[in-house]
């Protein structure tokens, strides 16, 4: 390194005829000033553009002889104006001598921006540890990475539907209520040509006893309505009235009343005995009760009818025979069923179970 920069103060006293003896100290900072303070020989010296002094740093060679002891001398390092010399001259001073850095210098060398007075700058020599290293800038392509895509979001649940009202759980007991409602009911009432407001729920107070499904209800409805005249008539015509024997009213006291047409004393008595009322005494509480009337219908029907239907078959002809079979049965002496009856039964049969019997013979 020392022997560069004295090549280096050799090329500039030779560019600027200028003595110059290496092993002369003072003739070495004569040079520098002479260089640094723009005076010389040829009143020429290079410009320094944009650029600061960089003073080497300075390291003994171990094979040198040791160097007599001079004076520490700062020297001062004297910005020069850029129009003190050509441009030529320092680009061609630096190309010959390679010893100018093209480096950027630390900011306590740079000149001052005003061009009028040249700021006047002492440059402390530094490390080499505290000097940057270059930047390093690569034509490469940075590697990038892609970024991940982010998680579309979760599509808005849609509300879930309201839950119609549910109606109320029927009973699983075979009761008329477990196989019908009341609106159905009276549709079935209005499709059969019967208008008897509050039926439903005075055939649930009064029949309480089991039946087999639809097809038993419907035996049941087709012959109380017959019987009653589409429930229009609680007592035997008859017999209205009649409190004896009479030769119109063959029954007396205890003719039929009721939907089911209860006829005969013992029967009253049996009946009433078994739905907990004296009827033998007041026959009459069929006729003006809803209960006892619907009570005389299913003893009767539980007792004389059901049998005969889970023995014979649950139809049309059987539930006649149970009934008035003497009358309207020809296998047991007597007509043919009663058209009425038919009707009715048949027309209970298609609106409860879809289907309606053909046999109109017992």
């Amino acid at each position: 390194m020392r022997f560069q920069f004295l090549s280096l103060l050799a090329a500039a006293a030779s560019s600027l005829a200028a003595p110059f003896d290496a092993s002369n100290s003072d003739d070495t900072l004569s040079l520098l000033q002479s260089i640094l303070s723009g005076l010389g020989p040829k009143g020429s010296v290079p410009e320094f553009q944009h650029a600061a002094v960089v003073v080497p740093q300075f390291v003994a060679d171990p094979n040198a002889p040791a160097p007599v002891p001079q004076k520490e001398v700062l020297p001062e390092f004297v910005a020069v104006s850029p129009s003190a010399a050509p441009a030529s001259d320092y680009k061609t001073s630096a190309a010959a001598t390679g010893a100018v850095s093209s480096s950027p210098a630390s900011p306590s060398a740079v000149p001052s921006a005003s061009s009028e007075s040249p700021a006047v700058t002492v440059a402390v020599p530094v490390s080499s540890a505290e000097i940057p290293s270059p930047i390093v800038i690569s034509d490469a392509p940075v590697p990038t990475t892609a970024a991940a895509p982010l998680p579309s979001p979760p599509a808005p649940a849609e509300p879930s539907p309201a839950t119609p009202p549910q109606p109320p759980a029927k009973p699983a007991d075979g009761s008329i209520a477990s196989f019908i409602d009341e609106a159905r009911f009276n549709n079935v009432l209005e499709k059969c040509g019967i208008n008897k407001p509050g039926l439903y729920n005075a055939l649930l107070g009064g029949f309480t006893a089991p039946i087999s499904g639809l097809n038993e209800l419907a035996l049941l409805m087709g012959n109380t309505a017959h019987e009653s005249g589409a429930y229009k008539y609680m007592e035997e015509i008859r017999c209205e009235g009649v409190m004896g024997v009479t030769d119109k009213c063959p029954y007396g006291l205890y003719h039929g009343r009721g939907y089911i047409q209860i006829s005969w004393e013992d029967n009253y008595r049996k009946c009433g005995d078994a739905i907990g009322y004296d009827l033998v005494s007041n026959p009459d509480l069929v006729i003006h009760d809803d209960a006892v009337n619907w009570g005389t219908v299913m003893w009767y029907w539980t007792s004389t009818v059901q049998p005969m239907l889970k023995a014979e078959g649950y139809t049309l002809g059987i539930s006649t025979k149970s009934i008035n079979g003497y009358l309207e049965c020809g296998s047991m002496g007597g007509g043919q069923i009663a058209s009425g009856r038919v009707d009715h039964i048949q027309c209970f049969q298609r609106e409860l179970v879809g289907y309606s019997s053909d046999s109109s013979w017992c």
